[in-house]
């Protein structure tokens, strides 16, 4: 990958958790185009109301009525095209994608770099569950950070370390970061970790 073609080409799309909305994320999408003001940068809203509770906002990726360790690798799958349908509507011509997700929205990213549903140029993940079955068809060349607190309780850091085996196995660039007393939220150090990383992606330099 090419890191100094212009940041013009650059999409960043923010993923938010199950049971939340756009506006979990919208602080990161701020703060980057800050930082990357040539990025376009985009909190995206998950298509299917949360069936788990009755906010109007509140929105799911999938379901996790009745979801165990079998099955969620199945309805991951029948949620992609709703999915890949809500990227088209904001890419727009940006030809280089990354994928930030939270939670859940971490899960349809790590999905999305492992099926090859995009061309994908990089993804991060805050606090993902792996939903990850082979066969694999990654996305070529393409880098991830996969972010963990070892306090999280909600979603355990085994899966990050669990998904990062099986990225690295198939030949994608991958970090992990695993962060003391960090429990199931979009930390400030990982944020920090993200940024550098970005940066390194779109070959430019942020202030700290």
């Amino acid at each position: 990958m090419n890191t100094t073609d212009s940041c013009e080409k650059w999409a960043v799309i923010l993923l938010h958790g199950v049971g939340a909305d756009a506006s979990q994320l919208r602080f990161l999408a701020d703060r980057w185009q800050r930082h990357f003001p040539s990025v376009k940068f985009t909190a995206m809203e998950a298509p299917f109301a949360f069936d788990g509770a009755a906010e109007d906002k509140a929105r799911q990726w999938y379901s996790l009525q009745d979801v165990d360790e079998e099955n969620r690798h199945e309805r991951v799958v029948a949620a992609r095209s709703d999915f890949m349908r809500c990227l088209e509507g904001i890419c727009g011509t940006r030809s280089r994608l990354v994928l930030v997700g939270f939670s859940q929205g971490g899960t349809m990213a790590l999905d999305a770099l492992m099926y090859g549903n995009w061309p994908l140029s990089a993804i991060v993940t805050f606090a993902a569950r792996s939903a990850l079955r082979p066969p694999y068809t990654p996305c070529p060349h393409a880098k991830a950070l996969l972010i963990h607190g070892k306090a999280d309780f909600v979603v355990p850091e085994g899966n990050s370390v669990e998904a990062a085996a099986i990225l690295k196995a198939q030949g994608v660039e991958t970090e992990l970061a695993l962060l003391p007393n960090v429990e199931h939220v979009v930390s400030p150090s990982g944020v920090r970790l993200a940024e550098r990383f970005l940066a390194r992606l779109f070959g430019k330099s942020i202030s700290e």
